[in-house]
């Protein structure tokens, strides 16, 4: 089973997804629900959580994520550079040119 976690905010498919739990199915199908109340076993992360195309994700732009976050004094600052970033790099899923061999990746990134 794999994990659930909460966040200030959820980037995927280029939408913001305010206070929101988010978790992978087995065949890498994203679910995004609005937090209502506690779920056992959610993971909570302090910042926020952008789902990724596997295919474009690297190293450099986990690590320039993680600056982006960490570096931000607001967290809505955090999330719309966080936006930017992931729009200009063709990291959102949707921007896949073939969505077949690309599978989602959760990126939590915690601001402290």
């Amino acid at each position: 089973m794999q994990p659930k976690y909460l966040a200030h905010a959820v980037l995927h498919n280029e939408k913001i997804w305010r206070t929101s739990i988010i978790s992978l199915d087995a065949d890498n199908d994203v679910s995004i629900d609005r937090f209502i109340q506690e779920v056992p076993g959610t993971v909570f992360v302090s910042g926020i959580i952008c789902v990724c195309n596997s295919e474009h994700l690297t190293e450099a732009h986990r690590k320039q994520l993680a600056h982006i976050v960490t570096s931000a004094k607001l967290i809505e600052t955090a999330i719309r550079k966080a936006n930017k970033y992931m729009s200009a790099n063709s990291l959102y899923m949707q921007q896949a040119e073939n969505q077949q061999s690309s599978s989602p990746v959760i990126l939590p990134l915690s601001r402290k």
